[in-house]
């Protein structure tokens, strides 16, 4: 399979095969394509967990488990403060 790429991608895989991190093309670019998919997967999940923490605080709220930006803010300290 013939595949095009300009040629700043070119340049790319020509430093990275002279490296000797990888034997050929073909090693380069699946390797590129298993890290692709292991970050797809990691934001995926990422992603679950955001829209789940999003909505247990939907449920707070609904629930009526509210704290005034005040009680926030007057908790809160500053790195200073900490020690």
């Amino acid at each position: 399979m013939a595949i095009d790429v300009d040629q700043e991608t070119q340049i790319l895989i020509d430093q990275m095969l002279k490296s000797g991190s990888y034997r050929d093309t073909n090693e380069l670019l699946k390797t590129a394509l298993r890290f692709l998919d292991e970050g797809r997967s990691l934001l995926d999940a990422e992603m679950l967990e955001s829209l789940e923490a999003l909505e247990e605080g939907l449920e707070d709220v609904k629930a009526g488990r509210l704290h005034s930006i005040d009680e926030v803010f007057g908790s809160m300290k500053l790195p200073s403060e900490m020690e």
